[in-house]
């Protein structure tokens, strides 16, 4: 169809209203009112249908509809969505490089916040089964600790038949989490790690730390061990008298 043909036809928001002085292209105006110079073909084809307005309103509406841009939980979903989706994101080899999906529902912020809502304070979203993507039945709002034990790379420890991550075995023993790894970066058996008197020293009926034991009795922790190395008992170390210096 030559371009004089299209004069007064109507391509979307787009009316034909002359012609232009490249021989590919017509003169249109929108209904907007804004005149703009298209490609024949692409007004043929419907790969233009307007000046760029319509989509400029709905992107302006859909940053403001919901007016919660600068919210933890905005924050929240367009963070996830873009390590699932944008290949630039410097986390995306860890979730859409390795399969972790972002579902369609979700692709509108609306419908993400009616199914998770606002997040507590302290929590951020979190999948329950962390091989599998971010969607309504496999996402809650959860404390970091709680993601820090739902971590591919946290290390399990199993005793008496029971396998459960670092983060778990100190909520259950109590022992700090920091001392857990420390003890299995050093090489201890599970059964040292999560001992909870592990390298205490055992006096009057209980366990008590080195520490606490030099400053009840106020020795050095160098005079407590060295006296410790010579064969004498915790009792004796921590009582044995200490040298008086000479005076000359």
């Amino acid at each position: 169809m030559k371009s004089h043909d299209l004069i007064g036809k109507r391509f979307g928001m787009l009316k034909v209203v002359g012609e232009s002085d490249n021989t590919m292209k017509v003169r249109c105006v929108c209904d907007c009112g804004k005149e703009r110079e298209v490609l024949s073909y692409n007004l043929i084809r419907g790969n233009s249908k307007g000046c760029g307005c319509k989509g400029n309103r709905n992107a302006s509406k859909r940053m403001t509809t919901h007016g919660m841009t600068n919210t933890k939980v905005y924050r929240s979903w367009r963070h996830a969505k873009e390590r699932c989706r944008n290949t630039n994101d410097r986390a995306y080899p860890n979730y859409g490089g390795r399969g972790i999906t972002f579902c369609k529902e979700w692709d509108e912020f609306e419908n993400f916040y009616k199914d998770m809502g606002n997040p507590p304070k302290g929590m951020s979203i979190e999948r329950i089964d962390n091989d599998k993507g971010y969607c309504k039945d496999n996402c809650k709002w959860a404390d970091y600790t709680e993601q820090g034990a739902n971590k591919r790379n946290n290390v399990l420890i199993e005793l008496d038949g029971k396998t459960m991550t670092a983060s778990q075995w100190s909520r259950e023993t109590g022992i700090l989490l920091w001392t857990i790894l420390a003890r299995v970066k050093s090489g201890f058996t599970p059964q040292e790690t999560l001992n909870p008197n592990f390298g205490k020293t055992f006096m009057d009926g209980k366990y008590h730390t080195v520490n606490d034991l030099v400053r009840e009795y106020k020795i050095p922790k160098t005079t407590f061990h060295r006296r410790r190395r010579k064969g004498m008992s915790v009792k004796e170390a921590l009582t044995f008298p200490r040298r008086k210096r000479s005076i000359k």
